[in-house]
C-alpha cells in the first residue's frame, strides 16, 4: 500500500549515497549514469581520489575544487586533465556517432 502522503502515479525519488553523484561511481554500483548540468568529473579523474578504495565520505563539490579560487583551478591541472582526454582512443564525436542509431 502507498503511504497516505503519496498519490497514485506520483513520481517517487530516492536519494542514493551522495558519492554516487559522480557517474563512474553510480555506474559501477548501480548500473546507471545521470545527466548533470554542469557535469561532474569522474571520481577517478580527481587528482587526490584516484581509486574507489580510499574515497572519503563526501567529496568537495567541483565548484570548490575547480571554481575561482579552488585549489585545482591551475594550469597544471588543466594540463593533467587534457592529457587524460587526449589519451582516449576515440573523440567524443566518434563516440556519439558510434552510439547513434543508423540513419
Amino acid at each position: 500500500m502507498l503511504p497516505e502522503r503519496w498519490q497514485r502515479g506520483e513520481e517517487v525519488l530516492f536519494q542514493y549515497n551522495p558519492s554516487l553523484d559522480r557517474n563512474d561511481r553510480a555506474l559501477l554500483n548501480y548500473f546507471f549514469v545521470q545527466e548533470r548540468d554542469p557535469p561532474l568529473l569522474c571520481l577517478l579523474d580527481l587528482p587526490e581520489h584516484g581509486s574507489f578504495g580510499n574515497t572519503p565520505g563526501v567529496l568537495p563539490s567541483d565548484d570548490e575544487l575547480y571554481g575561482p579560487g579552488g585549489r585545482f583551478c591551475t594550469q597544471e591541472e588543466v594540463r593533467r586533465l587534457t592529457n587524460i582526454l587526449v589519451s582516449f582512443p576515440t573523440t567524443e564525436d566518434e563516440d556519439a556517432a558510434f552510439w547513434s542509431p543508423a540513419s
